[in-house]
């Protein structure tokens, strides 16, 4: 039983440090070319009204991503206290 709960405990981890590096390098591309889309196919007058929702609705995206795994060892972590265990 220990050993079932380490090599969880160690894919667990494992899941969230690639998780990390993947969500990052994708944030980091979408926030570097998305001005760029933005001054290419809008007009003046929308550019900045873009610029100013759309950085709040990615840094919430990045934050959803980021807390979903987490969601999880909560959850487990509430059934396993209902349970006793």
């Amino acid at each position: 039983m220990l050993f079932g709960t380490a090599d969880m405990a160690v894919g667990r981890v494992l899941q969230v440090a690639v998780s990390d590096i993947v969500v990052g390098f994708g944030n980091g591309i979408y926030a570097s070319t998305a001005p760029v889309r933005q001054r290419e196919t809008f007009k003046g007058s929308w550019r900045g009204k873009l610029v100013v929702t759309e950085f709040p609705l990615n840094i919430s995206g990045f934050v959803l991503s980021m807390a979903y795994p987490l969601s999880s060892l909560l959850a487990l972590h509430i059934r396993q206290r209902a349970e006793g265990s």
